[in-house]
């Protein structure tokens, strides 16, 4: 981070009892940063002071509430797993954090030189928010967007936390992830074509019925329990998952439950009873015949036939 970028930021954060820091680049320099915020604070904060003049900021929001205030009339909230982007020109973009609150969130500004080359020949499939930044004639009712946060844009920002690289790979892979939640973020949904929008709507739904699956394993939820929280029926939702993964939902948790059982047995953590029982499994036969037709070992065995290996 540049000493201007850490001059203007800083005072912001100085206050508040937890973390901000840089993960990749600076707006100053590149035109491009990305940062993590895990902060508690007992007053409203001043978000506004940490926004950078002439930039499109991303917000993707896991814990905590915002205010954003693009107009005398138009306030938007920005409430816990929710995505984000904001316009913020010259002018004064109100906004606060909300006190009493947990706040954990990730931005990723961008400047409008910066977007306008990473997006070059494909502007018409921008939202009309990013559209109107990029061209500069942003009004002060139409600076912001928000939505609910998908497993896609939860994910990569998740693993923007934890970089597989460094130095030059690390700035190729930023740059990639970047992008993508860009391109999940500010693409025009209307443009899109019915089939891509019920493909990326299907698969969305597979992604959150397994998040939802490896959360209790012991107690999984069934599949009408399922069906609702993703929003459709259970004969739809069974034949979507079957269709994106190859397997029924079924199937998939028996091999959720296998593999975490396998890692329980090879890290010592359990015994062969204790590692059946942690995945919901209350027959020790037929789970140590399904982990025997899964990895060709039995339980009480696997961990000696993985050491040897």
């Amino acid at each position: 981070m540049s000493v201007e970028e850490s001059s203007y930021e800083a005072p912001v954060w100085s206050g508040v009892d937890g973390q901000w820091k840089t993960l990749f680049g600076s707006f100053a320099d590149m035109g491009v940063s990305v940062e993590w915020h895990d902060f508690e604070c007992g007053n409203t904060l001043d978000w506004s002071r940490s926004f950078h003049p002439e930039s499109l900021e991303i917000c993707v929001n896991f814990d905590g509430c915002g205010t954003i205030r693009s107009s005398a009339s138009q306030t938007t909230v920005i409430n816990p797993q929710t995505v984000a982007h904001y316009a913020v020109e010259q002018d004064v973009l109100p906004a606060d954090r909300h006190a009493g609150q947990k706040h954990r969130f990730m931005t990723i500004e961008m400047s409008r030189p910066w977007l306008t080359e990473a997006v070059r020949g494909f502007e018409e499939g921008l939202n009309k928010e990013t559209r109107s930044f990029l061209d500069g004639s942003v009004t002060r009712g139409k600076r912001t967007r928000g939505f609910s946060l998908n497993t896609k844009v939860k994910r990569t920002a998740e693993e923007m936390l934890q970089p597989p690289f460094s130095g030059l790979s690390a700035n190729f892979w930023f740059k990639a992830k970047v992008l993508e939640i860009a391109a999940h973020t500010l693409q025009d949904a209307s443009a899109e074509l019915f089939c891509q929008r019920q493909k990326r709507l299907a698969m969305d739904r597979v992604d959150r019925v397994k998040l939802a699956l490896a959360r209790d394993l012991e107690n999984p939820p069934t599949l009408n329990v399922l069906a609702k929280e993703v929003g459709c029926s259970s004969f739809y939702l069974s034949r979507i998952f079957s269709d994106n993964t190859g397997m029924t939902i079924s199937r998939y948790l028996r091999n959720l439950r296998l593999e975490k059982a396998s890692e329980l047995l090879r890290t010592g953590q359990c015994n062969v009873t204790e590692a059946a029982l942690s995945v919901g499994y209350s027959s020790l036969s037929h789970f140590s015949k399904a982990f025997a037709e899964m990895f060709g070992a039995c339980p009480c065995v696997f961990p000696l036939k993985d050491r040897k290996k």
